[in-house]
């Protein structure tokens, strides 16, 4: 009779346990080239405290980077300061390269590009101090770089992610960077002629 009681008296004051749920998770997807001629592709999955990934740099210039993403992280950014109206879809990606180096990615989706202009903005720090996804500081993103060809893409992510479909969007962004790339010495090319 004691152990029952004791046992009822436990489990009246017993505080139940508040299942906490994980931060939503998103994905960051693109590539493309800028117009300083800089190549990069990336997939990143996860939230600002863990996420998984790849990024692929290239400056064109001797510089090429690969990492491991560690955090994304995506919302609302002002882009024009105090301005109105500059408000965008911003996104930051933050890892580790190959050797050992913090990158940080910062860039905004100006969604699907129209007649091979995109308004996708990118900017890669392969030496930087903010490992932290989290949209900070705010003025990183007034007046990003254009992609000059390619597309960045935010969206949620499907439930079940598997190793296979994150290799999947990889081929998919380094074959968007490729077509920059390919797209841009065309254009190279045909600008040389009519000089």
């Amino acid at each position: 009779m004691k152990k029952v009681l004791a046992l009822a008296l436990a489990g009246a004051f017993a505080v139940p346990a508040v299942a906490q749920a994980a931060p939503s998770e998103i994905k960051v997807t693109g590539g493309g080239k800028t117009a300083a001629g800089e190549t990069i592709a990336f997939v990143a999955q996860g939230n600002a405290t863990a996420a998984k990934g790849q990024v692929q740099y290239n400056d064109h210039q001797g510089t090429k980077a690969h990492g491991v993403v560690t955090c994304v992280y995506a919302g609302p950014v002002d882009t024009n300061g105090d301005e109105a109206g500059g408000e965008a879809n911003g996104y930051e990606i933050a890892g580790t390269l190959r050797d050992g180096s913090t990158f940080n990615i910062k860039g905004t989706d100006g969604g699907q590009p129209t007649e091979g202009t995109s308004s996708d903005t990118v900017v890669f720090d392969g030496a930087s101090e903010d490992s932290e996804c989290d949209l900070q500081p705010e003025e990183d993103y007034e007046g990003l770089p254009a992609l000059a060809h390619g597309n960045i893409k935010i969206h949620k992510t499907r439930e079940a992610s598997t190793a296979r479909s994150r290799k999947a969007d990889m081929r998919v962004a380094k074959k968007t960077a490729n077509a920059s790339t390919f797209n841009a010495g065309a254009a190279a090319l045909a600008l040389t002629a009519l000089l």
